[in-house]
């Protein structure tokens, strides 16, 4: 029986792999005297165009800085897409990225991979394994597959000298019979150690973990109060809890301040853990990204279960915008407009403010400088942390953030963008007291273009819209700030990369320029110098 902690990993996804100081301190020591097993300080991503915490990336140098436990195995995780080239391990990647095990303090390292990479594993677990690691597989979205299909993986990989062959209840709906299935049909094909990653849709996961441990199972997965993606994984104060019924290595006592003090802090400001929309998304076999862009989107009860209801007749098992979309009965339909953006920007600095952190914690910084250049100011859809007597005009183009807004657009006295004969009747006349700048758009795979009275664009994203509107309008320059960007993994943020990609490529011939600090592929500067 050995438990594995992956908090600094897991729980990365809410906090961008960037934990305090005295909370990492905390949290090593806590685990160096519980009896844990195991401790996964975080993932080792090959990119390094993006802006995320130390433990993203957890690399060699970074560990040796950390007081690791002297008294349990270290870990990493890799995702195998990163690592994969022409179906094969990327050795020469693997090789900037891992040292020999003899110069890190490395032991394990565990590799996610869908069943569709399994062809490109053994190549990655060998290289890993000449270099004097032990090597763990995590065979994600395990649940949805029957037992003749993980056999047939697992009897593909049991050549491999695996510490431990993993599967991940990744939608969490795995129930006791389910589990059960899951480990006879991984036993007949692998002979070695077997181990459980579950999550907490459904309020299972330590309950999966206990019977999954009771059948054979010896590699636990956990996370201090379940901190992780979406509804989170199974508590490792509880697991530890329950495993030490059946072992004296384990002093529980060890987690008990770090629940209470350090991490109950961080709890009530990212809010994990099981609801009811994740409980009904593992009901219905719907991905949980559904229910995080709708928990995002602010709407309504009557929106939200109307939206739960058409997904679970829609084959909801990977994530699709369109199909978000759809859910809430929102079509979109292309329009040509009747609005010049040149009205406004022309010669002008256009500052397009973002939603994300970076504008309230520089709200005076970026108002001092709208009073002192006056550039037209362009809020994507509604900002609560800049004056709106120093916002210009709003932007809006995407329908299920047109209606959970609504109401609020009704009261503002500025200018509303938005393309007005994309949307729907019903939005139509709930909106049409608002003084709207009809600039039109059509959705358009992969195409970014900019007319005068119109653009193209790859999806109904307001920056991609705002932007368009800002280089048709022959715009001076474009400056950006709140443009954050979102978690390793997330679609928001690959969708987001699709855009930017698109927009260097096409017509428009301004450059964005980022006055806050942002993950994308933007020109950085800072809004503390007026001479940008």
């Amino acid at each position: 029986m050995k438990i594995l902690d992956c908090t600094l990993r897991d729980g990365g996804y809410y906090t961008d792999w960037h934990f305090d100081k005295k909370l990492v301190e905390n949290y090593l020591n806590a685990i160096d005297s519980s009896g844990i097993d195991v401790v996964e300080v975080g993932l080792r991503i090959p990119q390094k165009n993006k802006f995320f915490g130390p433990f993203a990336y957890s690399n060699d140098l970074f560990l040796e800085t950390l007081n690791l436990p002297k008294n349990c195995e270290i870990a990493v995780m890799i995702n195998a897409r990163d690592y994969i080239k022409n179906d094969k391990s990327n050795t020469s990647l693997l090789n900037t990225q891992f040292n020999l095990k003899e110069n890190s303090p490395v032991d394990l390292v565990r590799i996610a991979a869908h069943y569709s990479e399994i062809n490109a594993l053994p190549s990655i677990v060998n290289d890993l394994s000449n270099k004097g690691y032990k090597v763990a597989i995590n065979l994600m979205q395990t649940g949805s597959k029957t037992p003749e299909v993980i056999t047939k993986a697992v009897k593909q990989l049991s050549h491999l000298e695996l510490e431990a062959l993993y599967f991940a209840d990744s939608f969490g709906d795995m129930n006791y019979s389910k589990i059960l299935s899951t480990i006879k049909a991984m036993k007949e094909g692998w002979g070695g150690n077997l181990g459980i990653h579950a999550h907490n849709n459904m309020g299972m996961a330590v309950n999966n973990t206990i019977v999954s441990l009771e059948n054979g199972v010896n590699y636990l997965d956990s996370t201090i109060m379940g901190m992780g993606r979406g509804a989170g994984n199974a508590p490792t104060e509880y697991l530890i809890l329950e495993c030490s019924k059946r072992s004296e290595k384990y002093n529980p006592s060890a987690i008990f301040p770090l629940v209470l003090k350090d991490f109950n802090k961080l709890h009530k400001k990212y809010n994990w853990g099981t609801s009811l929309l994740y409980y009904l998304s593992a009901q219905f076999n719907i991905h949980p990204t559904y229910i995080q862009e709708i928990l995002a989107s602010n709407q309504s009860t009557t929106n939200i279960l109307t939206a739960l209801e058409n997904l679970k007749s829609a084959n909801a098992i990977s994530y699709s915008k369109e199909k978000l979309n759809s859910a809430f009965e929102l079509d979109y339909i292309n329009s040509k407009g009747t609005w010049s953006p040149e009205t406004i920007f022309l010669d002008k600095d256009v500052l397009i403010l973002g939603s994300g952190p970076s504008v309230s914690h520089h709200s005076t910084a970026i108002e001092s400088y709208i009073k002192a250049k006056k550039p037209i100011v362009i809020s994507l859809n509604l900002n609560k942390f800049i004056n709106s007597d120093l916002i210009d005009l709003y932007a809006a183009c995407h329908p299920i953030k047109l209606l959970s807004d609504i109401k609020r657009y009704k009261d503002i006295k500025k200018p509303v963008m938005l393309p007005f004969d994309s949307l729907n009747e019903n939005l139509k006349e709930q909106i049409s007291s608002v003084d709207v700048l009809n600039y039109g758009i059509t959705i358009s795979e992969n195409k970014f273009k900019s007319e005068d009275k119109t653009c193209y664009l790859p999806a109904p994203l307001v920056f991609a819209y705002t932007i368009a509107a800002a280089s048709a309008g022959r715009s001076n320059r474009i400056l950006v700030a709140g443009l954050d960007g979102y978690s390793l993994g997330d679609s928001r943020q690959f969708e987001m990369e699709n855009i930017l990609e698109c927009y260097t490529k096409s017509n428009c011939p301004l450059e964005i320029l980022s006055v806050t600090p942002t993950t994308y592929k933007l020109r950085q500067t800072t809004i503390y110098n007026f001479d940008l």
